[in-house]
């Protein structure tokens, strides 16, 4: 049996690249997000997230379009999830300015 020390030094596996298809939609989704049409946004995004559950910048894009609009209790949620899926960067800091994780 592992040690808490040796799970928390073991290194994140390596990522299958994305599927061509699931990648389209990530892309389309994104472009969706900077000609402000969130809703389209959100449902490709949605898309891809479902298509490959290992891909946490899904997550983290539609935390971004929740937090825009408004709705910060599901951005959180997302960036949660995102970092859930996979330590991930952006999902963090932004936990981090929305006060919800610690400054470390």
């Amino acid at each position: 049996m592992q040690t808490i020390t040796q799970m928390k030094e073991r290194p994140n596996p390596p990522v299958a690249a994305v599927d061509p298809a699931t990648q389209a939609m990530i892309e389309e989704g994104l472009q969706a997000w900077e000609q402000e049409r969130y809703e389209d946004a959100q449902r490709l995004l949605r898309s891809a997230a479902a298509a490959d559950l290992r891909r946490p910048e899904c997550w983290y894009w539609i935390g971004c379009i929740k937090e825009k609009v408004g709705d910060l209790r599901s951005a959180v949620y997302c960036y949660y999830l995102a970092n859930d899926i996979r330590r991930y960067g952006p999902a963090l800091d932004a936990l981090r300015r929305l006060g919800y994780l610690g400054g470390n």
